[in-house]
């Protein structure tokens, strides 16, 4: 039992080390966890995640999700999303998140209106520019117009965008690493497009 313990980051650095994850679920009684945090990071070997060791995530999530009100999952090595998993099953495992931060690709679902997720104020989108490929534009047009009605998140009052190739800066700092500013121009744009989009809908 780690009473004590309010914040925790777990790496992947290979695939096998997933199956860690189910000893963290099924072995460590943490009544105070917070913050959770789980990395696949840039180097992992594959570029997608099979569903045994997706679910080990969300058997973590299971275990400890619903005292969360930060939640991370930071896939920077994928290409796809988490097999068939979506936002949906992240937030009934996680119902009381101030705070979420996944990649673009998860797959979005409209929420349940009936059950709105009140807690729910941030979301950090990992992602890369809508130009720089056209699934990410396709990804990020379901969060945006799930996350713009207000009838599912009365509460949410910031999206952020992170860029993936530089995951510690947001994409209007990405500019700065690339010999372009084209990509602050691309996410301005895109950005203004559904701020009118999601005004419409409130």
């Amino acid at each position: 039992t780690f009473s004590n313990l309010e914040e925790l980051s777990c790496v992947a650095t290979m695939p096998s080390a997933t199956h860690r994850l189910k000893i963290l679920a099924k072995c460590f009684i943490m009544p105070n966890l917070r913050s959770l945090t789980i990395t696949i990071p840039s180097y992992w070997p594959r570029r997608n995640i099979e569903n045994r060791q997706v679910n080990y995530v969300f058997e973590v999530l299971q275990a400890h999700g619903a005292g969360l009100s930060f939640l991370a999952l930071d896939t920077f090595a994928l290409k796809f999303g988490l097999a068939n998993k979506n936002l949906g099953d992240i937030l009934q495992l996680a119902p009381n998140l101030e705070r979420l931060r996944c990649s673009s690709l998860l797959s979005a679902v409209t929420v349940p209106t009936q059950h709105p997720y009140r807690t729910l104020k941030r979301l950090e989108l990992l992602t890369l520019a809508p130009n720089d490929d056209e699934r990410y534009k396709s990804a990020l047009d379901s969060f945006m117009e799930m996350a713009g009605n207000r009838m599912n998140f009365p509460f949410l009052s910031s999206i952020a965008m992170i860029y993936q190739r530089f995951p510690r800066t947001t994409i209007a700092g990405a500019s700065q690493y690339t010999r372009s500013y084209r990509v602050d121009v691309d996410m301005f744009e895109y950005f203004m497009g559904w701020t009118k989009k999601c005004r419409e809908l409130e």
